[in-house]
């Protein structure tokens, strides 16, 4: 039997907009502040999941008004090697606001990104075949990504000296760290630590890896404030605890083996995307019992759940609800 998901929308009165979708049907169960909880029933597989997890994305995108800048670099203080493509991005790019993604895969790279929909990607390269290689590509939403791709025997220094060189000469607005720990396991607390000393605080972060290993994901925790989001794209173990305390605007925990009820309630977010996780039945309809009575996650606005008992929905919904007609359509966010 595949697991089902649970989706829990808050309702908001207003015209469809950019922010907003169409909700028919589904189960609704009240705040004793008058707030309204939509709950969806899915699988995995489905489609519909895959739409709202876009929609997650829509909605994380930073809102950033467009303006004409002059930029004026040192270029004695930069690479030769970058300082033809730094040169392009700033033709192509108006803005004097970005934001910079870093990524630890096995070409690390950096990204900048403005408000015209244009990323501009540098990749650093052990294969010498690939140096002064570019490939530009348009993607979904009228994207356009520029990468280029520089050769360097020790990569990981390269990439360092890279992403010191973008933070000294442009003025991001979010810092985004993409971290793979299997990729280069020796150099994990030394990227952290790097990190660490150009800023102490990124809005988000996104882990990956096979190895079932916690060490190195607890010491990111606990030397960068992450502000905005977490995303946990690797197993950790039952005992992994999420060292932060501040309000986060989302998590993505997949899997979520180690998320038990109790670890549950001390996350403080607004939306939630959590797949095989161990929490019951039972422990669901508590925790929305304590929604309800305005006892846990206040601020909550999304939360998608897996379901490990599809056969007993009934123990969840043993609290006051009212199901709602599916030809009704109504505007959920």
């Amino acid at each position: 039997m595949r697991g089902s998901i649970l989706m829990l929308n808050g309702l908001v009165d207003c015209k469809p907009n950019n922010d907003t979708i169409p909700l028919r049907g589904g189960i609704d169960i009240k705040r004793n502040d008058g707030l309204t909880g939509t709950i969806h029933f899915d699988w995995r597989e489905d489609q519909m999941l895959l739409k709202m997890m876009l929609l997650y994305l829509l909605l994380f995108l930073p809102i950033v008004q467009s303006t004409v800048h002059c930029v004026r670099i040192n270029f004695s203080r930069t690479s030769l090697k970058i300082k033809y493509l730094i040169k392009c991005f700033l033709r192509t790019s108006r803005n004097s606001q970005y934001v910079l993604q870093v990524n630890t895969n096995e070409e690390p790279k950096v990204s900048l990104r403005g408000s015209e929909q244009m990323y501009f990607e540098l990749k650093i390269t052990s294969d010498k075949r690939k140096n002064g290689m570019r490939k530009h590509k348009k993607c979904m939403f009228n994207e356009k990504i520029d990468t280029f791709w520089i050769h360097s025997e020790d990569v990981i220094n390269e990439w360092m000296n890279l992403v010191k060189t973008a933070i000294e000469i442009f003025k991001f607005i979010e810092h985004i760290v993409i971290f793979h720990i299997d990729t280069f396991p020796m150099r994990n607390k030394d990227i952290v630590d790097f990190i660490k000393s150009l800023t102490p605080s990124i809005e988000s972060c996104d882990f990956h890896g096979e190895t079932e290993t916690d060490e190195d994901v607890e010491y990111f925790l606990n030397n960068l404030n992450v502000t905005e989001f977490v995303g946990f794209n690797l197993k950790l173990s039952d005992h992994f605890t999420f060292p932060q305390d501040n309000f986060l605007e989302g998590f993505t925990i997949d899997p979520g083996n180690w998320l038990t009820f109790d670890k549950l309630l001390r996350l403080k977010g607004s939306e939630f995307y959590i797949h095989d996780s161990p929490i019951t039945n039972q422990e669901l309809n508590l925790f929305l019992l304590l929604w309800m009575t305005s006892q846990c996650h206040q601020n909550l606005g999304y939360l998608l759940i897996n379901i490990n008992d599809p056969q007993s929905l009934v123990t969840i919904f043993n609290l006051p609800h009212e199901r709602i007609n599916p030809d009704v359509e109504r505007i959920g966010r």
